[in-house]
């Protein structure tokens, strides 16, 4: 078992947005149909939180829009307080929970995973060579105008993070196989020029076949 130091949450879809509900004196909500509201934790509209939300039933709910927040809403993010690995992708939360708790299988490979690829090369001294870099490469990356050098540099990452972490584990064995990296690939890469951001789509395979995918905003 490792310590959860990553949040994984999956992203729950949304199918189709119904209805603004206003009411005068009260910000304007929106209610919404998705896959299964039942254990939402957050909900965001263009990265802002919420103020508050309601579950009506496991297929819809109501989130009230945040005051800066009212005209084209570009976005809408739901996430779930789970980690399930059957969403359409986990979004990576770099904060630690109210609680610690330990964690193991798929959920810590895919802790293990994104802390190594986020890792600086030459960070560690005792092991200059580990990291795929991609948290200093991202900045540099989003403020180029063209994609194909931001897919090409998170690919790159993505696959030295992947030898990295099979040449580890071939030494360990008494490593369970549900934590034992098979492979892992860039599903693909979202660059905000403006504030330098970037938002990368990675899915990991475990040797027993379990399959989850996370989402890294940097």
């Amino acid at each position: 078992m490792a310590l959860e130091v990553l949040k994984f949450r999956d992203i729950v879809r949304v199918t189709s947005i119904p209805r603004v509900i206003q009411e005068d004196g009260v910000n304007p909500s929106l209610e919404m149909v998705g896959e299964d509201f039942s254990s939402v934790e957050q909900v965001f509209f263009n990265d802002v939180a919420s103020p508050g939300f309601i579950i009506l039933s496991k297929h819809k709910m109501i989130a009230e829009l945040p005051a800066g927040v009212r005209r084209n809403i570009r976005t809408v993010e739901v996430l779930s307080s789970l980690f399930t690995g059957t969403a359409e992708a986990s979004k990576v939360l770099f904060e630690m929970g109210d609680r610690t708790c330990n964690i193991t299988g798929l959920l810590r490979l895919m802790q293990l995973y994104v802390m190594w690829l986020l890792k600086t090369p030459g960070s560690d001294i005792f092991r200059p060579d580990d990291g795929g870099g991609l948290l200093r490469m991202a900045g540099q990356l989003a403020t180029g105008r063209s994609m194909s050098p931001l897919l090409s540099g998170v690919t790159q990452a993505v696959e030295r993070t992947t030898d990295q972490i099979r040449n580890m584990q071939s030494n360990v064995r008494s490593l369970p196989a549900s934590e034992r990296l098979l492979d892992a690939s860039c599903l693909g890469v979202d660059a905000n020029a403006q504030d330098t951001s970037v938002s990368a789509s990675i899915i990991i395979d475990n040797v027993l076949g379990e399959q989850a995918t996370s989402l890294i905003d940097l």
